[in-house]
């Protein structure tokens, strides 16, 4: 039985993944920095990602064959003031965790990056997550363990996500106060999240050193702001748009195209792009301006998920 070490494993993304595994052949191991979230037939093991003894106290008593990296400073306005926090967590905490995987022989490494709506030339959230993605090419150079980063989009129900904000503001005030009715963005559910981590662990030999997406529908915000209103009640009005956000989202942008190859694995079509060779025909631009959104209908089973 191989034993999974799911860092950040007590946040949201993690401690579902956890639940949803559970029931597979795996040994879990969940960690947590601050919030204990008691998950039922899983160890929990408190961690400091940028405490690089404890990490590899952690890796050697547990000697993890597969690692799922969750853990982050995720707010993009909070990771602007709190940058020093972000890039000890986001990218000193990621060389911690891949020097000890590869110290004690892990298979397989997987990292959740998502760089939002946010872009990296404007964003320190989004930096972070792209060196991050570097960071997991170059390791992968060292040794046998497999390290893949995989771009997830924005997580549906998540604590900081849309939904939740517009939950709250219906139960604060009835009136849901909205950046952009325009935008356009990448959501996910946790279970499609978990299939792609599987998919990642059966197929790491052909997915290493690469950073991966899986082909999904956008949403327009309009949209979703609709169908939420029809079934959680409230009302909405426009507000001023943040400086960081941007009106489309990218899973891949127009210049890694030279770089990505489309693979199509269980029947699910994922662009992969590593950084070392030039695609010699060039993908279709993955972004929310250039693939047709979802319809409302769509939408409706999509949040049904809560």
């Amino acid at each position: 039985m191989k034993t999974v070490l799911i860092i950040g494993g007590s946040g949201h993304i993690g401690s579902h993944i956890a639940q949803i595994l559970r029931g597979e052949k795996f040994k879990l191991i969940c960690t947590y920095s601050s919030q204990k979230n008691n998950l039922p037939g899983i160890s929990l093991c408190k961690l400091d990602i940028t405490d690089r003894k404890k990490v590899f106290t952690v890796f050697k008593k547990y000697k993890p064959g597969i690692v799922i990296h969750c853990a982050a400073l995720k707010n993009i306005a909070d990771a602007e003031i709190r940058y020093d926090e972000t890039i000890a967590v986001n990218i000193q905490g990621v060389q911690n965790i891949a020097d000890a995987a590869i110290q004690m022989k892990s298979e397989v490494v997987i990292g959740l990056s998502s760089f939002k709506a946010a872009r990296p030339e404007v964003s320190i959230y989004a930096l972070s997550k792209c060196l991050m993605e570097r960071l997991f090419y170059q390791y992968d150079m060292l040794g046998n363990t497999s390290f893949i980063a995989l771009r997830i989009g924005s997580v549906l129900w998540a604590p900081a996500t849309v939904l939740r904000s517009w939950e709250r503001m219906v139960n604060e005030s009835g009136m849901i106060k909205v950046t952009g009715f325009n935008m356009v963005r990448f959501f996910n559910t946790i279970e499609n999240i978990t299939d792609q981590v599987r998919i990642i662990i059966s197929h790491h030999t052909i997915l290493r050193g690469q950073t991966i997406a899986q082909m999904i529908r956008p949403v327009r915000l309009k949209d979703l702001l609709e169908v939420f209103v029809s079934k959680y009640g409230g009302k909405y009005t426009k507000t001023k748009e943040k400086d960081t956000e941007t009106s489309d989202e990218f899973l891949f942008s127009d210049l890694e195209l030279n770089f990505a190859v489309k693979k199509s694995i269980q029947r699910k079509i994922f662009y992969c792009r590593g950084f070392h060779k030039t695609n010699k025909r060039k993908l279709k631009l993955f972004s929310s301006d250039t693939i047709k959104p979802m319809n409302k209908t769509q939408i409706k089973k999509i949040i049904a998920s809560k």
